[in-house]
C-alpha cells in the first residue's frame, strides 16, 4: 500500500472528471449543440463524489438529429434523484457538441 501513489491516482481521476464535466457544461450552454437521446450501455462507478452526488462513467449510444448513432463514454455526476435511471438499457436526454456529450438528467426523454 502506497498512500502517495493512491493520492496521486485520485488527483488524476478527479482532474479527468473535472475536464469531462466542464466539456459537458460547454455543450449544454452552446447554441450550436444538438439535443437528442442516448441509450446507456454500461455504468462504471468511479468511486468519486461531488458532495453527495456520485460520479460515474457511462458508455452511451448517442442519437442526435443529423448524425448516425454513435458510441461514446462520458464521465458525469448523477443527481441522487436520477440514480435509479442510471442503469443499462435506460434512455436519457442528452446534448451533444462535437465529441462532448452532456446527459440532461432533469429533462424528460422526448
Amino acid at each position: 500500500y502506497d498512500p502517495l501513489a493512491t493520492a496521486q491516482s485520485g488527483l488524476v481521476s478527479m482532474r479527468a472528471a473535472r475536464r469531462s464535466m466542464e466539456a459537458a457544461a460547454r455543450a449544454r450552454s452552446s447554441s450550436s449543440a444538438r439535443e437528442g437521446v442516448a441509450t446507456i450501455l454500461e455504468v462504471h462507478d468511479t468511486g468519486l463524489r461531488v458532495g453527495t452526488m456520485p460520479v460515474a462513467e457511462l458508455d452511451l449510444l448517442v442519437d442526435t438529429d443529423g448524425r448516425p448513432p454513435y458510441p461514446t463514454r462520458v464521465r458525469c455526476g448523477i443527481p441522487l434523484g436520477a440514480t435509479g435511471r442510471a442503469e443499462r438499457g435506460a434512455v436519457v436526454s442528452v446534448c451533444a457538441l462535437g465529441d462532448s456529450v452532456a446527459v440532461l438528467w432533469g429533462t424528460p426523454v422526448a
